[in-house]
């Protein structure tokens, strides 16, 4: 009765290789997933500003849109006075179409921002926005 022992030298340094290749793989797994969490923090953090910073305009524009609305009203009726021209009443008209334009794009940007926030984060926490 005799034991046979056979080992192969390769096996262990094959095998040390692979553990080694591993662990190099799963630091730089490990340091890509940090570098995309910190992209995504700052994303999120830079969007958020956004937000903050529309939501901060819109009164203002409102404001504007609601003034230009009054004189464009007023512009009218000196119009119809015989007191203006024509062209200053429709610079009036324009005028308020801008401040508008300007109202409804203020409110675009800041509902495509929470949009965003919503889209990175899963969920729309309404005290976060206020």
């Amino acid at each position: 009765v005799g034991i046979e022992l056979k080992t192969n030298l390769t096996d262990g340094r094959r095998t040390a290789q692979k553990m080694s290749s591993n662990r190099e793989d799963s630091r730089a797994i490990g340091q890509e997933i940090a570098s995309q969490s910190s992209q995504i923090q700052a994303e999120l953090e830079s969007t958020f500003l956004v937000y903050q910073d529309y939501k901060a305009r819109i009164p203002a524009h409102l404001q504007n849109a609601k003034l230009a609305r009054r004189i464009q009203l007023e512009a009218e009726d000196r119009f119809q006075k015989g007191q203006i021209p024509s062209l200053r009443l429709m610079k009036s008209r324009v005028s308020f179409q801008n401040s508008l334009i300007a109202y409804y794009r203020a409110l675009g940007q800041l509902i495509k921002a929470k949009l965003k926030i919503f889209e990175m984060t899963g969920s729309l926490n309404e005290d976060v926005f206020g």
